[in-house]
């Protein structure tokens, strides 16, 4: 992982993101640690949406979810470490991660998909198969990650379940 000593202001990280080849692009969201943006990756002849995941400043540390989540370790490095030996079809892959005065950021593969959560929420999906299908994909993604190779998810729900084209479903989140 790449170690920079630089403040961790948009200028900075901007700066930094475009020394490997990367861009800033649209807003996507908060999480509850973390917070994400579409970034270009612009090497020569490829050309690639992806996303920049880093740590909110604005963490509500009284949360009884935060103290969980980030008691005894960083997540987002954990989080990088846990996918450096996991590649699947149905798991988010994890492209660069580096550190930014301290706090892990990560580029990750960008998934034109919306949650599961919001997928049910407006979508109103009813049809057996079509869920039969998404989950056969959740079911595989976790059936690498528990059986395969030892890594338990420990945050599995609605958002963290990616939904895109042809109901392609992709767990996200692993910190």
């Amino acid at each position: 992982m790449t170690d920079v000593s630089v403040h961790p202001d948009r200028e900075s990280v901007e700066a930094f993101l475009k020394s490997k080849g990367y861009s800033f692009a649209e807003f996507i969201g908060n999480g509850h640690l973390r917070t994400a943006q579409r970034v270009q990756f612009d090497n020569g002849l490829v050309k690639k949406l992806r996303v920049l995941k880093r740590a909110r400043s604005d963490i509500d540390s009284d949360c009884a979810t935060t103290f969980i989540n980030t008691h005894g370790r960083d997540v987002n490095e954990n989080e990088v470490l846990v996918l450096n030996d996991v590649s699947h079809p149905n798991i988010i892959e994890v492209y660069d991660a580096g550190r930014i005065n301290g706090a892990v950021y990560t580029i990750e593969e960008y998934f034109d998909a919306e949650s599961l959560e919001d997928k049910v929420c407006w979508s109103k999906i009813v049809d057996s198969d079509r869920f039969r299908n998404i989950f056969s994909g959740v079911v595989s993604g976790l059936r690498v990650l528990h059986v395969d190779k030892g890594i338990v998810h420990r945050d599995i729900k609605p958002d963290n379940i990616l939904v895109g084209r042809n109901d392609l479903a992709k767990l996200c989140d692993f910190q």
